[in-house]
Formats: structure tokens, C-alpha cells, sequence
């Protein structure tokens, strides 16, 4: 059974301090986000204030898809899914 997940964009760009081939984190701790924000806006020369996330309600999934040598590319996550496992052990000695 699966169960889609609200989702929430809250930074996409074209130009980042990232860098090299494709890449996804998940982040889940103040300290991670903060120190994936600054590499991420480490171009910026206004540097914007990492937005606000309560991680003790919430993840943050980033995706990365590499560097591009012209415009006119883009990615997003367009939906989470929970996957639920339910299953029934039976021991039959």
C-alpha cells in the first residue's frame, strides 16, 4: 500500500554552488540544511537566509541533476510516495 505525501517546493534555481554529476540528498536535521543551503547559494552574491523547516515534522529532498554546458534543462520532484510493508510471519513448528 502506498500513500502520497504532501510536497512543498521551497528552493529551485538554475545557477547554484553545486557542483558535478547528478546527485539527491535527504535532509533531515537543521545542521544539514544549513550546510547544504550555503553550498547551494554559495554563487549568490545576496546570499538569501535558509528558508525555516520544522524537522521534526518535516524532510527535505533535494535533487541535483548535474552540469548542463546550455540553458533549457530542469528537474523536480513531482511526487513523494510512502511505501507501507505490511507483513504476517507465521512460524509453523
Amino acid at each position: 500500500m502506498t500513500e502520497e505525501l504532501k510536497l512543498e517546493t521551497i528552493a529551485k534555481g538554475n545557477y547554484s554552488g553545486l557542483e558535478g554529476p547528478k546527485n539527491s540528498w535527504i535532509i533531515n536535521t537543521e545542521q544539514a540544511w544549513s550546510a547544504f543551503y550555503n553550498k547551494l547559494e554559495s554563487k549568490n552574491i545576496l546570499r538569501p537566509t535558509a528558508p525555516s523547516v520544522d524537522f521534526s515534522q518535516h524532510t527535505i529532498l533535494a535533487i541535483y541533476m548535474g552540469e548542463k554546458s546550455s540553458g533549457g534543462f530542469s528537474t523536480e520532484i513531482s511526487k513523494v510516495l510512502q511505501l507501507m510493508i505490511h507483513s504476517l510471519y507465521t512460524n509453523r513448528d
